[in-house]
């Protein structure tokens, strides 16, 4: 969930059910909110655990605030968006075996894509990155 806004915290925490945790005096400020939001997340993630994460995500959205399942990467391969939109290609490296490819999730109009490239082994590329380097620092 991303609460972007002082007036959107007071919300999750509605939603949580715990407005009185930011009647605290490090979240009297749009400052002190913003300073302290390791605390606010921190007690989100103490909060969160008493739902389901779909009941989280029907709660939130219809509070208005931005969230989305977060996918552990041993089930990120069978998350159903990702599956239908074809997001992960299984391929081939010529030398060391099997990988996961993914697509590129955010296209623009004046940046040509290349997709289908095989990632480079170690070292492969130190040259270029290292004449890139020094040509930078002059």
């Amino acid at each position: 969930m991303v609460p972007y806004t002082p007036e959107a915290w007071k919300t999750v925490f509605d939603v949580l059910e715990d407005r009185e945790f930011l009647e605290r005096p490090e979240f009297s400020t749009k400052r002190g909110l913003f300073e302290s939001q390791a605390l606010l997340y921190r007690r989100t993630a103490e909060l969160t655990p008493s739902r389901t994460t779909a009941e989280w995500t029907k709660a939130f959205n219809d509070a208005r605030i931005p969230c989305m399942p977060v996918r552990d990467i041993g089930d990120i391969l069978d998350d159903p968006h990702l599956r239908s939109s074809g997001f992960f290609q299984r391929r081939e490296h010529e030398t060391e075996g099997a990988w996961y490819d993914m697509k590129n999730p955010v296209f623009y109009s004046a940046y040509e894509y290349k997709e289908g490239f095989e990632p480079p082994q170690l070292g492969q590329q130190t040259e270029t990155i290292l004449c890139e380097l020094e040509a930078s620092l002059d």
